[in-house]
């Protein structure tokens, strides 16, 4: 359980960390990525416990996921680009 719980927050500092990366990016493609990131993480740790709120409502996890999917996408852009944003 407890190996779930630092994996699960690794995952969210690092996501948290790369999208407020991205809000300083003078590119408004990337300040939307991390504005997006930032506001689903926030979200999910305000609702409470992540487990309750993915089993309560598929959707909403799905929909995290795939906000930081779309913030790990831009990542790996950026990074193909040379912009170096995180």
């Amino acid at each position: 359980m407890r190996v779930g719980f630092d994996a699960d927050w690794y995952n969210d500092s690092e996501a948290e960390l790369m999208s407020l990366n991205y809000i300083k990016d003078s590119d408004p493609l990337y300040r939307i990525a991390g504005s997006g990131t930032c506001g689903a993480i926030a979200t999910t740790l305000i609702h409470g416990s992540v487990d309750f709120f993915f089993n309560v409502s598929q959707q909403f996890g799905a929909l995290f996921w795939v906000v930081l999917a779309l913030s790990n996408a831009a990542f790996q852009k950026s990074q193909r680009t040379g912009r170096g944003a995180p």
